[in-house]
Parts: structure tokens; C-alpha cells; sequence
């Protein structure tokens, strides 16, 4: 380091620090990314919510929220939970954590509406997990677009995971 020049009351010393590697937040399902869901969670099978598992969630979130929407169809919403404990294991199938916002999906019916593709068609869906540094304060009727519209302006970050269901 070099001494002050005249105009100067310290040098400052610049140095570098080499990148860390932060592990990015991500959300799964029982699925392959991008590949077939099985049916036992479309309207072909049982019908039941899947377990939906999310990693790598930032240590200052507080809640998570996440929606299912058939990207097919002009993102219908199928399932859309809110104030989620941000615990590794976010969804068991086939239920919903105690404290959830279970929002009315555009179905008309609160809850999860399984995945279901004309015959001969496939179709695509994404899950999007939010996360945030706050509970969400919302009515419990709450439908799947109010969800939707906190989720994006209080989000702090979204892992998306996609899925496919072809219908014979």
C-alpha cells in the first residue's frame, strides 16, 4: 500500500475476495424435470396432490406459498397454498400443512385440482414455490389470482419446477 498523497487523509487497499458458491433455492416433485407425472396425480389416477420438496431456502425466509398452474391452458391455476413452513419436505401428497392458506383454485374449489390433458394432447405444467420474509395476510377465500398478485409483490425469490401430462 501506498502512502496518502497530499489531498488524501488514508489510503484505502482494495482486495479481492474469491466468489462463493451459494446453492440455489429450488423446488421438486415426484416428477423428472420437464418429464411425465405420474398418473396417480391426474385426473387419469387417484387424483392426489403430490409431495411438492424444496431445497436450499435462504436462512431470513419466513414463508413460502406455492401455485400449479397448466401453462398449456393460459397458466390455469390447479392448486395455490400459502404461509408454508419453509421446512425441506414443503408438501407431503395428499395433504396440507397445518397453518396453510389453501386458496380456490379457478376451479372453483379450494384445494388441488389434479392435472388432466384431452385425449390425445399433452399439456405442461409449473410449479412456482415463492418465498418470502413475511406471512401473508390474506382472506381465507382467497382465490388462486389473489395468491398469485401477493406472491409477486412480496416475493423475495420463485424456483419453479415443470411438468408433463399426455393423455391417450
Amino acid at each position: 500500500m501506498r502512502e496518502p498523497g497530499p489531498d488524501q487523509v488514508q489510503t484505502i487497499e482494495v482486495a479481492t475476495t474469491p466468489p462463493t458458491t451459494v446453492p440455489f433455492f429450488t423446488a421438486s416433485g415426484p416428477w423428472p424435470e420437464d418429464g411425465e407425472i405420474d398418473a396417480a396425480y391426474t385426473c387419469a389416477g387417484a387424483g392426489t396432490s403430490p409431495e411438492v420438496t424444496v431445497t436450499n431456502v435462504p436462512a431470513d425466509v419466513v414463508s413460502l406459498g406455492l401455485v400449479l398452474v397448466d401453462s398449456t391452458s393460459g397458466n390455469v391455476a390447479h392448486w395455490a397454498l400459502a404461509n408454508l413452513a419453509p421446512a425441506e419436505a414443503l408438501v407431503p401428497g395428499g395433504t396440507v400443512p397445518d397453518g396453510a392458506l389453501v386458496a380456490v383454485n379457478d376451479f372453483g374449489t379450494a384445494g388441488y385440482e389434479p392435472p388432466c390433458a384431452e385425449a390425445g394432447t399433452r399439456h405442461e405444467y409449473l410449479l412456482m414455490v415463492y418465498s418470502f420474509d413475511q406471512f401473508l395476510e390474506l382472506p381465507e377465500d382467497a382465490t388462486s389470482d389473489d395468491l398469485t398478485a401477493a406472491f409477486e409483490a412480496a416475493a423475495l425469490d420463485v424456483a419453479m419446477s415443470a411438468f408433463t401430462v399426455t393423455a391417450p
